[in-house]
């Protein structure tokens, strides 16, 4: 069973924003936010060594105008799963 992780995502200024109590992460692209949040879950030591790790990057709508959120809440939420 694979360890969950779950990081606030938001656009803000040309970066990407991944959050939570933990871990505060900006990049200009989504690809490397996703390499980010891969290497400071590594670098925390939050699991043990060669465990599964499932995060759950779930967009704020308060970036979103307000017109627009009914549209837009399936669109911007993310998952990566990786093995430390």
């Amino acid at each position: 069973m694979p360890f969950k992780v779950e990081l606030t995502l938001g656009y803000e200024e040309n970066y990407w924003i991944a959050k939570n109590n933990q871990i505060h992460l900006t990049a200009s692209e989504l690809s490397n936010l996703d390499t980010a949040v891969k290497k400071e879950i590594k670098q925390l030591q939050l699991f043990p060594e060669g465990s599964r790790v499932e995060v759950y990057m779930n967009f704020n709508q308060a970036y979103i105008p307000e017109w627009m959120r009914q549209y837009a809440n399936h669109y911007f939420n993310r998952k990566i799963t990786f093995t430390i």
